[in-house]
């Protein structure tokens, strides 16, 4: 496929191309700052969700036996949840700080194929300057010799018929007008050489070397394109995937709240705060005028003699 930057730019590319080179190269360098901040973003936000979880994992009821009912174990699972879902965003921190790493390596090279390229070009325009300027000189010399030819021209036609002057000056004007006109033919031909050579290697340079340094510089505009596709749908990708476990880890969080469970609870409660002895008999009457009143009244106090109390205050099992 046929370069579109052609001999075309040729007086518009310094710096106009230049510029759009740089302003693309920049826009690289700002990407990849992006994916770093970005990054660190997902890295501080995974941090403090799992410093969160850890700090809001729920205490056993009984640290002896280990005792949990099923709100706090429900919560707990769904802190689990939560703590892979930070872990993708550590995972999706990784891919962003991979891809900002790429993003400036490409940056690098293609700094120095820039570099390269407007180095060739400069020394292309540098050269043909060189072939102006010569050309230039040998311009001026023909120019010169033509003026003097004249001048000797004029001096031989004034002098030729002039009496006072002798057949020796005579011959003096003439030899000096055919030296003239000798050294204006002979910068005539240089001329004519020079000029034809100048506007060979003008034409080339126009028409072949300069396009050839456009066209590497086309190529590599076109690779940062590329470049920021290819790491746009990376970005777009690694976002996408750590969403869709994120998801998955949340769908799991939702279940868990399912596992909360009233009656459980109130079992379980039961099960371990239930000391298990018989409930206190009825008190009996105590009939002071009766003999046995004392001795009847220590046996109903130690019967009803309560246990150590929980924190509930029921009786131990």
């Amino acid at each position: 496929m046929p370069s579109v930057w052609d001999h075309k730019l040729w007086d518009t590319f310094n710096p106009q191309l230049y510029n759009f080179t740089k302003y693309n190269q920049d826009f690289l360098k700002q990407y990849s700052d992006f994916l770093e901040r970005r990054g660190k973003i997902e890295e501080k936000y995974a941090k403090d969700l799992r410093k969160l979880c850890k700090e809001f994992r729920t205490k056993e009821y009984d640290k002896k036996e280990k005792i949990k009912f099923s709100v706090q174990t429900s919560f707990d699972e769904m802190l689990a949840e939560l703590v892979s879902s930070a872990n993708q965003h550590d995972t999706l921190r990784d891919e962003l700080l991979k891809s900002s790493k790429e993003v400036k390596d490409a940056l690098r090279e293609a700094q120095r194929q820039s570099q390269q390229t407007e180095k060739k070009v400069a020394g292309l325009v540098k050269d043909l300057e060189r072939n102006r300027n010569q050309l230039e000189n040998v311009r001026s010399q023909y120019q010169r010799s033509f003026v003097e030819m004249k001048k000797a021209r004029e001096d031989y036609i004034a002098n030729k018929d002039n009496k006072d002057i002798t057949k020796n000056e005579e011959e003096r004007f003439q030899q000096v007008f055919l030296h003239k006109q000798s050294m204006f033919e002979e910068r005539k031909q240089s001329y004519a050489k020079e000029l034809s050579d100048y506007n060979t290697a003008q034409s080339r340079h126009y028409m072949e070397h300069l396009p050839e340094q456009l066209a590497t510089l086309e190529e590599q505009e076109k690779r940062v394109a590329a470049i920021c596709k290819q790491h746009f749908q990376l970005w777009g990708d690694s976002e996408l995937q750590a969403l869709n476990i994120r998801t998955k880890c949340c769908q799991t969080l939702r279940q868990k709240a399912d596992n909360v469970n009233a009656e459980y609870d109130i079992n379980e409660f039961m099960r371990v705060t239930a000391s298990g002895n018989p409930v206190p008999d009825d008190v009996v009457f105590e009939d002071l005028g009766s003999n046995d009143s004392i001795s009847q009244q220590q046996q109903q106090q130690q019967a009803a003699a309560p246990g150590k109390k929980n924190k509930f205050g029921t009786l131990n099992k």
